[in-house]
């Protein structure tokens, strides 16, 4: 109890909650442990986890006091028995408090780690069952620190632990502990103490102590110090010692640097405008006061995150007290693309901060002329293309030198292509409509071989080049570039370019590849790059095709989806010669 402790105790430590329910912020850890007590149905092992200063320790020693307490007996009726709290009074309540008690054995795993450590707590547990109390509470701090054979050696103790012993293992790295011993403990997580619960206790200590403070101070010191509740009472104590147990929010401001707030607010203003001048003018005046470049960052995000969630719509704002600064955020918000948002949030969250201060402020100006830099022109592509299979599409690389305008780069050992920003404005006019294309078909239309003397062909060399280029590509059902070994001739007119067919299947095959946006938008990108412009398609089937039907046999049509194509013996016979 707190009146036992020496009025010179720190204040974490002389108000360290006695009993269950002046625990803050971990009702549902409370609540199990409390109908525990009441049920007498206590666990030998329990495994608390969390950040620091949030309990974990406090709670062990006061679930040791209600399980050992001497007016708290199962199956006899009394006031904390049926609270499930602890007396606080008796002999062993006390000697738990004041912390001489022989049957609470408290162990630090930092200091403590080696297997002859474990050992010897082995011999304890098993050796002498508890002085005054009912049972032997041992609790291990910091759990994750011990060895793998320290592990091993505790693990055993767990399995079968003597009758009288219970075990509590706290920790801040959860990670860290071996799923063998997690499996035989009960596990609680405990969260940061909401700032309204923090604020209470702090009002609640001040009182005691005779500390003249206002609401908001409490309320500045319990949002910096995380959710912690050791550092809050260790900052409110500090600056109450130097202000003579009267602190105002003046004080408080200079203290913590509370009055900050408005330098990264004004350095992401700055950001906003890509005024790098006025952005590194606010941080030499925060550096000036000798300030953490941690804490600056910190802030920065803070702000930052503050604009995202306005952005987006959230109105789960951080920290915003003012009004004036709430309508600065919505001001900003509205002034900032999601692009550069994002970006600037990554490149500050990236900035290489030495723990020790080495660099000052450089990486922090460093950070804000990189985000000052960020241009949104090169990237409205990414947010305005509304095709999501067009916008996963990657760039070629290797592109030819001679084409100036090609926008358009090779990527090697990639199946997709992804297209700059021109080209996805230039409306695709890929194929006429299906209808058409099946009378002309059928009417055996020979106009084809009727403008051969009035248009180009392709050469060979730029068709094996488009052949190869779209081989890499992997349409909706088929290899684009197979497909088109079937075609016997290819010319241009004007802005049409028809493509031949030996085979009618795969003319029908490829005609469904360019009703798929993303092979329609492949092949006109590579077309464009081989020959320097875009062109309409047209596909024909050639006047002299059998019109063969599709090659039977399971293994056949998997073979053509996976990308191979049917030669004929004289192909054959012509590979083979180039290879000889």
């Amino acid at each position: 109890m707190a009146s036992s402790i020496s009025n010179s105790t720190v204040f974490y430590r002389k108000w360290r909650p006695q009993l269950f329910k002046d625990v803050m912020g971990q009702e549902m850890l409370i609540k199990t442990l409390v109908q525990a007590i009441i049920q007498n149905r206590i666990g030998h092992a329990y495994l608390l986890t969390g950040p620091r200063g949030t309990g974990k320790t406090t709670t062990a020693r006061i679930l040791a006091k209600s399980i050992n307490c001497l007016t708290n007996i199962p199956g006899e009726s009394s006031s904390s028995a049926a609270e499930g709290e602890p007396c606080d009074k008796c002999e062993s309540c006390e000697s738990i408090t004041n912390g001489t008690s022989m049957d609470l054995i408290e162990m630090d795993a930092a200091s403590n780690r080696r297997i002859d450590d474990i050992r010897d707590l082995q011999e304890r547990v098993f050796g002498a069952g508890p002085s005054i109390s009912r049972s032997k509470v041992y609790i291990i701090d910091e759990v994750h620190m011990l060895t793998d054979q320290s592990f091993n050696a505790l693990l055993k103790t767990l399995e079968e632990p003597a009758p009288w012993a219970h075990f509590v293992l706290c920790t801040t790295e959860l990670h860290k502990v071996p799923a063998t011993i997690i499996s035989r403990c009960q596990k609680f997580n405990l969260t940061k103490i909401p700032i309204v619960h923090m604020e209470n206790r702090l009002n609640f200590i001040c009182n005691q102590e005779e500390i003249t403070v206002q609401r908001d101070v409490l309320n500045a010191i319990s949002s910096a110090s995380s959710g912690s509740l050791r550092d809050a009472c260790n900052m409110l104590e500090q600056i109450a010692i130097a202000n003579n147990n009267t602190i105002t929010k003046e004080i408080i401001d200079k203290a913590i640097g509370a009055n900050l707030d408005p330098y990264s607010l004004s350095l992401v203003e700055n950001l906003i405008e890509r005024n790098i001048a006025g952005g590194l003018e606010v941080i030499a005046r925060y550096s000036s006061f000798s300030y953490d470049v941690k804490e600056f960052r910190k802030n920065i995000l803070s702000d930052l995150r503050n604009l995202l969630l306005e952005k987006s719509g959230s109105n789960q704002l951080i920290a915003i007290k003012e009004l004036s600064e709430r309508e600065l955020i919505t001001k900003c918000a509205n002034s900032i693309s999601w692009y550069r948002l994002i970006q600037s949030i990554r490149i500050f969250g990236k900035s290489n901060i030495s723990d020790h201060g080495d660099h000052g402020m450089l990486p922090i100006e460093l950070a804000f002329i990189e985000c000052c830099s960020i241009s949104d022109l090169d990237h409205e592509k990414e947010f305005n293309v509304s095709n999501n299979e067009i916008a996963k599409i990657t760039p070629i690389r290797d592109q030819k030198k001679s084409n100036e305008n090609s926008d358009y780069v090779r990527t090697e050992n990639e199946n997709i292509l992804n297209l700059h920003e021109p080209f996805l404005d230039e409306k695709v006019n890929i194929l006429k409509s299906a209808d058409n294309q099946a009378d002309d078909e059928e009417n055996g239309d020979s106009s084809l071989f009727n403008v051969r003397s009035n248009s180009n062909s392709i050469t060979k060399q730029d068709w094996d080049a488009i052949c190869k280029s779209l081989k890499k590509f992997r349409g909706k059902a088929f290899v684009l570039g197979s497909l088109l070994y079937d075609c016997s001739a290819q010319f241009v007119e004007n802005d049409v370019l028809t493509l031949v067919f030996k085979n009618k299947t795969n003319l029908e095959r490829f005609k469904s590849e360019l009703s798929h946006q993303p092979s329609k938008i492949a092949v006109e990108a590579v077309l464009k790059e081989t020959l320097f412009k875009s062109y309409e398609i047209k596909l024909k089937i050639a006047e002299t095709s059998s019109n063969a039907k599709a090659p039977e046999g399971h293994m056949v049509r998997s073979a053509i989806a996976m990308g191979s194509r049917i030669i004929n013996e004289k192909e054959t016979q012509h590979e083979s010669t180039i290879n000889d």
